[in-house]
């Protein structure tokens, strides 16, 4: 009877000790980590980084974050933040504490947004960012190690002000799903298949894919599903060394982008599918008329650009004009 009591004290006194250990991590871990976000994250990037709220849950190991917000560069003009993040929450599996890397379980982004601008050519407003993030590590440092499973971004969006052109643009309903990425040496061969869809300027434009992004081949391929992808809003991107401009034109169309690069050859780079150009026109860089059609539907059989392979399966022009002069 002693024994048996002895195990009972045991157990109660290591199920008391859990309970205020669970306790203290639930009371400290979003204090902590919250102050750790903010002083060390905007020393890290020079800006201000706030979070609203931290909450931790020591029986699933959930961290989540409510309103983590970037600020806008020192002197800029538009004071909104330069980023924000709704709900951020992430679950880490306890396999971290054996495997002696970060293991997530899931990480949930909702409506996240981020807000760019082009304050000059070739100048944005996020260039002291880019600058301060792009360090380089010191020599000899093992790039970190990692496992990252469900990656789930809802509702974001990004607005991007060109300032010079005095345009603006905007994408948004983007939701974005990669079910498992890492660069741990037994996890390299694992296939994803990433899927992405958006609205461009209201255009929508869904994107999915199977890829071993960490193998030694570097193997992916993407399929592209264009219901009706506006263009006139993008042929002011266009460099102004090319010998005609676009008006107006719609692309449409569904395509399989192959991606390939194995250790010491050269990339691999090839398309499949089918696209249609419809409503377009074209004119020289003077403005004067150079040719237009109704739609232009092409049939992809086997495109390399980078070996300089074009085989075509059909073409069919509708309603074209050319002027000559």
């Amino acid at each position: 009877m002693k024994k048996t009591g002895g195990w009972t004290r045991l157990a109660a006194t290591l199920l008391a000790a859990a309970v205020l250990l669970a306790l203290v991590a639930w009371i400290a871990v979003p204090r902590l980590v919250k102050a750790q976000l903010e002083q060390q994250g905007s020393a890290l990037l020079g800006r201000g980084l706030h979070v609203e709220s931290v909450s931790f849950s020591p029986l699933t190991l959930t961290l989540e974050l409510r309103g983590l917000v970037l600020d806008a560069a020192a002197g800029d003009a538009d004071r909104s933040p330069q980023a924000r993040v709704e709900r951020l929450a992430l679950n880490l599996s306890s396999r971290s504490l054996w495997a002696r890397i970060p293991v997530i379980e899931a990480l949930d982004l909702d409506s996240p947004s981020l807000r760019l601008a082009r304050t000059a050519e070739g100048r944005y407003d996020v260039d002291d960012l880019i600058e301060r993030l792009s360090e380089p590590s010191a020599p000899g440092t093992p790039p970190a190690r990692f496992a990252l499973y469900n990656l789930n971004l809802r509702d974001g969006s990004l607005r991007f002000d060109d300032r010079p052109a005095g345009q603006r643009h905007l994408v948004d309903a983007v939701s974005l799903g990669l079910p498992f990425v890492s660069n741990e040496p037994d996890q390299v061969q694992a296939e994803v298949e990433p899927r992405l869809s958006l609205r461009l300027d209201g255009s929508p434009l869904h994107l999915q894919g199977r890829s071993r992004p960490f193998s030694a081949e570097r193997v992916s391929t993407i399929t592209v599903d264009l219901p009706a992808l506006a263009l006139d809003s993008l042929w002011p991107y266009l460099p102004r060394s090319l010998p005609l401009r676009g008006q107006g034109g719609v692309l449409s169309g569904k395509l399989e982008l192959r991606f390939a690069q194995p250790a010491g050859q050269p990339a691999q780079l090839s398309l499949q599918g089918q696209a249609t150009l419809a409503s377009l026109a074209l004119r020289r860089p003077d403005g004067a008329p150079l040719a237009a059609w109704k739609s232009l539907a092409v049939e992809i059989e086997d495109l390399r650009p980078l070996g300089r392979v074009v085989a075509l399966r059909s073409v069919a022009l509708d309603s074209a004009v050319l002027h000559l002069r």
